[in-house]
């Protein structure tokens, strides 16, 4: 067990994937704590935005581990070198059963992401494959119908009307040239109850809800271990449907009726459910989405007056999100007048001889850099192979070795703080009595 866990934080993609999975779930979180505490208070437009945010924060991580790693990077430069010599005698135990199960977790989870992207490929084929057998509607009256409604929504963008036998609930998908899909039973609607629905999913046309959609699903795909990541896109795809109904129940100032009007419309859904094509991602108008909140949301009227105060809100706790989530700035400032000190090696384990080199007689050196964080650790993400001589042989251990690491922090007018570009010499040498036979002489350290 020891063993897998040196390796499952030694490996720099199982500890990149870690680190990853974990900081989602805090800021998923921490997100999921604001839009419930809040969502009394807010219309549902602002419920949206807010997991919206946090899971475009979560997809941005990748992006703010990259920018932390290249600002380490750059002042790693001035770092002096710490030599440490590597003995056989260090080689006490194999970790090739911890590296066959923590490639095994690894190729596991890609499979499971790979198995989730081809599903979503296929379901866009689907997609396509019923946009094809659907017919477009050249009904006039419909079509002015549509159009008056686009300026009314303050879209300009071209949309097609289509019907299909295929579906039972209206739905709406495309982004440059969005399509509105009826059902064929659509032709037999009272006029009032067509507007409403097509007042629903010009909505979701004119929020641009299916790219939301489809971004929610692929990050579904990639953080499939990520429960929170589920409950977000879940939560996101109900607040847009709730946002949706609070703009046709501003237009057509007759909540009643359209709320009367929506559940007729599910009933008549669930009854030819089972004998139509499930629109994996297009966005039904009446399907998985919890009716009666949406329909006690229309009869008590949560329309969009309270917006403007919303939207500062929103900002407010986006920022809280990622200053939480990512800065290392100190709120509090302690006393300047504290000494200040630099970071002071505690504890640094020799890395084993690697069990190929020793048997193949390969002598050779490993350069490491890494990051001291304020705490006295080793940064795990920061590791970072500088050189090596020769390649292949030496890099698991070191940083397996390196990861065991303790420091003394650095104090900075009272304060821990982290230091970034540290670095240490690995030199493998099967014998201290023979000089090693390099091939390519390693940097001048100091021991």
């Amino acid at each position: 067990m020891e063993a897998l866990l040196q390796f499952l934080y030694a490996d720099p993609a199982l500890t990149w994937l870690l680190t990853l999975l974990f900081k989602s779930l805090f800021v998923l979180s921490v997100t999921a704590l604001l839009a419930v505490s809040l969502r009394r208070f807010l219309p549902s437009a602002i419920a949206h935005l807010i997991w919206l945010c946090g899971l475009v924060i979560t997809a941005s991580l990748p992006l703010f581990e990259l920018l932390s790693g290249i600002a380490a990077q750059s002042a790693s430069g001035l770092s002096r070198i710490t030599l440490i010599t590597v003995n056989p005698e260090n080689l006490k135990q194999s970790y090739a059963a911890g590296e066959m199960l923590g490639n095994t977790l690894l190729l596991i989870y890609v499979a499971i992401v790979l198995a989730g992207l081809a599903s979503l490929a296929y379901a866009y084929w689907r997609l396509r494959e019923l946009d094809a057998s659907s017919t477009t509607l050249d009904n006039s009256e419909l079509t002015s119908v549509c159009r008056a409604l686009c300026k009314q929504l303050g879209t300009a963008k071209q949309v097609t009307l289509k019907s299909s036998a295929l579906i039972s609930s209206p739905v709406s998908y495309g982004i440059s040239q969005p399509v509105i899909l009826l059902p064929a039973a659509a032709s037999h609607w009272p006029e009032a109850i067509v507007e409403q629905v097509l007042t629903h999913e010009l909505a979701h046309i004119a929020r641009a809800d299916w790219l939301t959609l489809l971004f929610s699903k692929g990050l579904c795909a990639l953080l499939w271990a990520n429960p929170l990541v589920w409950l977000a896109s879940k939560n996101l795809h109900d607040e847009s449907e709730q946002a949706c109904d609070t703009i046709v129940a501003a237009l057509n100032n007759n909540r009643t009726q359209y709320a009367e009007n929506l559940l007729m419309l599910a009933k008549h859904h669930k009854r030819n459910t089972g004998n139509h094509w499930q629109t994996a991602l297009a966005q039904p108008m009446y399907g998985k989405h919890p009716l009666a909140v949406r329909i006690t949301n229309i009869l008590e009227g949560k329309l969009l007056a309270r917006i403007s105060r919303a939207t500062k809100t929103v900002a407010a706790i986006t920022v809280l999100i990622l200053s939480a989530g990512f800065s290392g700035v100190q709120l509090f400032a302690a006393d300047s007048g504290l000494n200040d000190q630099d970071y002071l090696p505690v504890r640094a384990v020799s890395p084993m001889y690697p069990t190929r080199a020793a048997e193949e007689g390969i002598e050779g050196w490993l350069l490491l850099g890494f990051t001291v964080k304020a705490d006295g650790t080793v940064d795990a993400n920061s590791l970072q192979i500088i050189d090596a001589e020769p390649a292949g042989y030496f890099e698991n251990n070191s940083r397996r070795a390196a990861l065991q690491f303790e420091f003394e922090p650095r104090i900075v007018n009272g304060l821990a703080v982290d230091v970034p570009g540290v670095q240490y010499l690995f030199r493998f040498a099967l014998s201290d009595e023979v000089a090693p036979d390099f091939s390519r002489p390693p940097p001048p350290a100091r021991r």
